[in-house]
């Protein structure tokens, strides 16, 4: 079975040794097979071939364990009780990806959605320019903007306002890719998800907190990297990866403007940041 998906401008080419669930949610990402993609995985249901890692840990997050062997990268997945699910093993520019899945075939968790947690996919996209923002995404005509926050702030809210006061399209509301110059959506999208895989023009980040009245500034590097940084799905074990990561938030500085917008949840908002943008 192969299946041909793109994320945030990158793209991906499975090929399983059995049919795998692959959710109508993937569909905006589907694209004709071309010839070109930019990383292969190939996925086995045999586990018994892994070739599981012996050497030490060099980091972790809620489900993904990391190792390196010399010039091999493995990542397993955690599952209950210390089970393995799953063993990917890939090389060092994230381009060609084997991954031994440990659950039977056409079970729940044999689909692509669970498939792309099992994958180092942050680091993936991130080797390729592309950041993983939790963040929600309006777009008025071909221009994208972007809302981020600690969760509870209110991206959500201030994404519905500018919907309903400004006819504006909501791509994300949690979770967007962006190369500093154009922007995406994601399948996996939090609680409340629009998976729109739609491309855009960035046109600003816009960092929210919560406020009895509306203020707009621009920030600059110093205060604006401290807290994108804090908002990117990123692998925080991994100094490599977070040098990565500042470095493209500099160079998207450079031609975007990010903004610290003190807000209100309601029409006054949009009026502020609005005015600012013009």
């Amino acid at each position: 079975m192969k299946i041909f998906v793109e994320f945030g401008g990158v793209r991906f080419r499975f090929d399983s040794d059995c049919d795998i669930i692959v959710e109508t949610t993937m569909s905006p990402f589907f694209f004709a097979d071309d010839g070109v993609t930019d990383v292969n995985v190939r996925l086995i249901h045999d586990f018994s071939r892994a070739p599981l890692p012996t050497g030490p840990r060099v980091g972790e997050d809620l489900l993904l364990e990391y190792y390196r062997e010399g010039d091999r990268l493995t990542c397993l997945t955690k599952g209950s009780a210390g089970r393995v699910v799953a063993c990917c093993v890939y090389d060092g520019q994230y381009r060609d990806m084997t991954c031994w899945l440990n659950f039977p075939v056409g079970s729940p968790a044999d689909s692509l959605g669970s498939v792309l947690r099992m994958l180092p996919l942050r680091r993936t996209l991130l080797m390729r320019g592309v950041l993983f923002l939790h963040a929600s995404q309006v777009a008025l005509g071909d221009t994208g903007i972007l809302f981020t926050a600690p969760s509870g702030t209110g991206k959500t809210t201030q994404a519905r306002l500018w919907k309903r006061f400004r006819g504006a399209q909501i791509l994300c509301n949690d979770r967007t890719l962006t190369d500093g110059r154009r922007t995406w959506g994601f399948p996996m999208d939090g609680s409340e998800p629009v998976r729109s895989a739609e491309r855009r023009k960035l046109g600003a980040v816009v960092i929210l907190e919560q406020a009895p009245e509306n203020r707009l500034r621009r920030l600059g590097p110093r205060e604006a990297i401290p807290r994108l940084m804090s908002q990117l799905v990123l692998d925080v074990w991994d100094p490599e990866a977070q040098a990565m990561a500042c470095r493209l938030l500099l160079e998207l500085m450079k031609c975007k403007p990010v903004y610290l917008l003190a807000c209100t949840a309601d029409e006054a908002a949009v009026r502020c940041l609005e005015q600012g943008l013009i």
